[in-house]
């Protein structure tokens, strides 16, 4: 059977971001889980699943991989998740450095990802404006440079928490379908290929024989 006529049954999403910008707490809003301030760090990799309605109304699998920020455990975390439809870059925007270092987990999905869908989180968008070391136009237009969809999220409040992993799941979703179809074209334009080639072979053999 043709892989394209398998049905999608989960979308793969993996959080990335530096150290302490709220990955793990999000993962847990996601599932509701009660908010703890200054829970563990992640080590490796941890997965969470959740299974939520999409736009059309399909019930779904969500699997989110929760990665860890420091770099000694990328590269096997990596290869865990290297066949994710979606990758969710989370900063605190509380600190500067987190948001600046962006740029640099861009350059580790170009390096180790095919292509996924990318979204930017804003987190611990909760606390007062005044602790914020980025102003919200800035991460707009860096966001739209970089054709990603921005949220601003709190994983103890649960703000933005459901809207952005329903839209990165939507968006993820309509690509994965997109490429099935554009597969199903190509093996439709393969088979017509075959058929042509094996007409003119038949009429070349009928040639012969007279």
């Amino acid at each position: 059977m043709s892989t394209n006529n398998i049905k999608t049954k989960a979308i793969k999403v993996a959080l990335m971001g530096d150290s302490e910008v709220g990955k793990t707490a999000i993962c847990h809003a996601f599932l509701n889980v009660e908010f703890i301030l200054g829970g563990t760090a992640t080590v490796g990799i941890d997965r969470y699943d959740r299974k939520i309605k999409l736009k059309n109304k399909k019930e779904i699998k969500l699997i989110l991989w929760d990665t860890a920020g420091e770099e000694r455990y990328r590269s096997a975390a990596y290869k865990t998740i290297k066949s994710v439809h979606a990758i969710a870059l989370v900063f605190d925007v509380t600190k500067r450095k987190s948001f600046e270092n962006v740029n640099i987990w861009l350059d580790e999905i170009k390096e180790h990802f095919n292509n996924p869908c990318l979204i930017l989180l804003g987190n611990k968008s909760d606390l007062e404006k005044e602790k914020w070391e980025i102003n919200k136009e800035e991460i707009e237009q860096f966001a739209k440079r970089r054709n990603m969809a921005y949220f601003e999220t709190s994983a103890k409040t649960r703000k933005g928490i459901d809207e952005s992993f329903s839209h990165v799941a939507n968006v993820a979703y309509e690509k994965i379908e997109a490429e099935k179809q554009l597969g199903e074209e190509e093996e439709d334009d393969k088979k017509i290929e075959i058929k042509k080639e094996d007409q003119k072979k038949k009429n070349k053999d009928r040639r012969k024989k007279c």
